[in-house]
């Protein structure tokens, strides 16, 4: 299986970056390219082994 592995650098405090990225469900609220995104089994998303698609 093929791996691709990517990584940035982002100029701005931990504690900023954090807030943008900790909410696992909230990528369509900060990605420009994902419009919707839902954890399955509507399971809390701060739950532990929780699916996101």
């Amino acid at each position: 299986m093929a791996r691709v592995y990517t990584s940035s650098v982002i100029s701005a405090p931990p504690d900023r970056v954090w807030d943008r990225i900790r909410g696992f469900n909230d990528l369509p609220r900060w990605h420009p390219m994902i419009r919707e995104s839902r954890i399955e089994e509507a399971l809390p998303a701060d739950k532990v082994g929780c699916i996101r698609n």
